[in-house]
């Protein structure tokens, strides 16, 4: 996380429930990975926990390339498959599947050129401003385009989804992210991940939904009968 060893234990701690409880309220197959990504943010913040551990004592700073590309792997890699993936997996309406289907393929595109940047580059990080900056050698220059590039598969799935709820986690999303780019910018891939594995609990608002759940089962029970 961004703020302190302590704070992003903590956070990962509390993730795990989260996400422990909405996989328990799932109903529909699904919605599993959707329910699971509170899970998936608390292992990211597990991992910074840990990056934490190798900036601040120096008698672990030998191994903290581990943490760092770990931590990056699920901020950089894991999102821009994962977010357009789980929208799309509970999607009904054919036309907004599709637009989910091709933001898949960008964000796994994304996501190919990310883990070759953290394979075959160099990746560091340091504490700047109270808060973790990561420094990755993209050999090129991506001024805008790697803010739009990650934007599009990581923010904009779910106000694609006709889930409304599913809009409110888009909506806190968006808005974390807006405020992380303009206070936090030089530390934004730390800072808004911690906001947004924090905003993940909304998960649990999302699959707590009950229609929604009756509305998916519905649906497979028609497929069924009509087959």
């Amino acid at each position: 996380m961004c703020f302190s060893t302590e704070a992003s234990f903590v956070a990962s701690s509390v993730l795990c429930v989260a996400g422990v409880v909405a996989i328990k309220k799932v109903k529909s197959k699904s919605y599993l990975l959707l329910a699971s990504i509170p899970l998936f943010f608390a292992l990211q913040q597990f991992t910074e926990g840990f990056v934490w551990l190798s900036l601040t004592k120096s008698s672990l700073a030998s191994w903290q390339s581990i943490p760092i590309h770990l931590f990056l792997f699920f901020a950089l890699v894991a999102w821009p498959v994962l977010v357009p993936l789980s929208m799309m997996l509970i999607e009904k309406n054919e036309k907004r599947r599709k637009a989910l289907k091709i933001i898949l393929w960008l964000g796994s595109g994304l996501s190919a050129f990310m883990l070759y940047v953290l394979i075959f580059k160099t990746v560091t990080a340091k504490v700047m401003f109270l808060h973790i900056y990561y420094d990755i050698d993209y050999s090129v220059e991506l001024p805008m385009f790697k803010y739009l590039a990650y934007f599009i598969p990581a923010v904009l799935p779910p106000f694609i989804s006709s889930n409304r709820r599913i809009k409110t986690f888009g909506i806190v999303i968006l808005l974390s992210y807006i405020l992380t780019s303009i206070y936090f910018k030089e530390n934004i891939v730390s800072v808004w991940c911690f906001f947004a594995a924090m905003v993940s609990v909304v998960i649990l608002y999302v699959v707590w939904d009950k229609k929604a759940v009756q509305t998916e089962v519905q649906f497979i029970n028609i497929k069924k009968t009509s087959k």
